[in-house]
């Protein structure tokens, strides 16, 4: 599955998304940014890279709640995608007074 795959299966949980960053986020409402952050492995042969797994992570910022129903639903998605992906981080931001929950999860890569 590619990084664009992965990008619009989430988007149909209708839950505002972007990707790297917002320029202004949403107010008031749940949303989630992903990127890709690097290569994570790689297979060569014949001094050529043959095959690429793309790092990419998934960051979800809750307002009303912890946003325990809202993960679920989120990590539904990415078992529905068939990849490999781990819950990195669950946070309270004091700055912001948002959730903030953190996955990555790896794609096919661009070669």
């Amino acid at each position: 599955m590619t990084y664009q795959q992965v990008y619009n299966s989430l988007a149909e949980l209708k839950i505002p998304i972007t990707k790297v960053a917002w320029d202004s986020a949403p107010e008031k409402s749940d949303y989630m940014v992903t990127r890709i952050v690097g290569q994570e492995r790689s297979l060569w042969a014949d001094n050529a890279m043959a095959e690429q797994d793309l790092y990419c992570t998934l960051d979800l910022f809750t307002y009303r709640n912890e946003g325990e129903e809202t993960a679920f639903r989120v990590q539904h998605v990415l078992n529905s995608c068939g990849i490999h992906w781990e819950l990195q981080s669950v946070q309270w931001e004091d700055d912001t007074r948002l959730n903030h929950w953190e996955w990555a999860f790896y794609v096919e890569g661009l070669i």
